[in-house]
């Protein structure tokens, strides 16, 4: 009896490991000792990418990633600090540009209230967004002097990786195919249609989808709304569309990923083609979130 017992425990022991290997890490830790990463970043384990469109498998190093898109505060911080150190020209490149709003309210109120603070920065120019990690991988780097410190965008590859979280394939960084969670709440900041919105052509047999019905306006959320994946990443989908490293398929203009709050659902899957391919002016729906390689020297 205590022989079958034991071999019965020994097999519970044995199958509760095997199973163990095949959950997802949901709070990696990074390898790097005496390195504390800032707390509004999350490590990003090395891994293998294998993407829907081109089927090709890439390896990955692991990264740091800000958990939720650069906000209000934290850009104005970075645009103060231009001014204190007169930097004029680097201010006049990285300044927002509240004039590209559509809406009068959020082109005064929206860089500089306090009320939005929390939210992603937006209307700036990659140009702006790749000084602000010029400028922070300069104060950080003054902290850990025995470390590589190097904050900048991300690459799509490493992008696509972070918002799937160890799901291949995944649709939307929450690794279901539904916006809504089981108690009906939205997972992600969207554009949301209805089926009030949809009209089927029976001459050109097609689906169509009519505005008139949709709200006139809708608008970011704070960096840090709705549900994490579980890398610890807030608003991969939707919210603001973030800024890639890399440019246009053609070369010319730049690009972005996740869509962003004026984006349908399906523009919002990790996986779906930028609607802001090619921008080159600082758009409202834009805004970015920085990786950060770390190495020892």
């Amino acid at each position: 009896m205590k022989t079958r017992f034991l071999i019965s425990v020994i097999t519970l022991l044995i199958f509760a490991l095997l199973s163990s290997s095949f959950i997802i890490e949901k709070k990696p830790k990074h390898p790097y000792k005496k390195f504390k990463a800032p707390k509004t970043y999350a490590y990003i384990p090395s891994g293998t990418l294998i993407t829907q469109q081109v089927k090709t498998k890439v390896a990955l190093k692991g990264f740091f990633m800000s958990k939720g898109e650069i906000s209000n505060k934290e850009y104005n911080e970075f645009l103060n600090d231009l001014i204190l150190q007169g930097r004029n020209e680097d201010h006049e490149i990285a300044k927002h540009h509240p004039e590209n709003w559509n809406s009068t309210p959020f082109e005064t109120t929206y860089h500089k209230h306090t009320s939005y603070d929390d939210y992603p920065v937006v209307t700036i120019s990659k140009e702006g967004a790749e000084m602000y990690c010029k400028w922070l991988t300069k104060k950080l780097q003054a902290s850990y002097p025995k470390f590589n410190i190097n904050f900048r965008l991300p690459t799509e590859q490493e992008w696509i990786y972070a918002a799937r979280a160890g799901y291949d394939y995944a649709p939307y960084p929450w690794g279901g195919y539904y916006l809504r969670n089981n108690k009906g709440k939205m997972l992600a900041n969207f554009k949301r249609v209805g089926s009030g919105n949809i009209s089927f052509n029976r001459i050109t047999k097609t689906y169509e989808v009519k505005v008139g019905n949709l709200n006139d306006f809708s608008s970011p959320a704070p960096t840090i709304s709705y549900l994490p994946n579980d890398y610890g990443l807030f608003n991969m989908s939707g919210n603001a569309a973030e800024m890639l490293s890399t440019t246009a398929s053609d070369g010319n203009g730049n690009r972005t990923k996740g869509g962003c709050f004026d984006s349908g659902g399906y523009d919002i899957t990790i996986e779906a083609p930028d609607q802001f391919e090619g921008w080159t002016e600082p758009s409202p729906f834009i805004g970015f979130r920085p990786v950060l390689d770390v190495s020892y020297k």
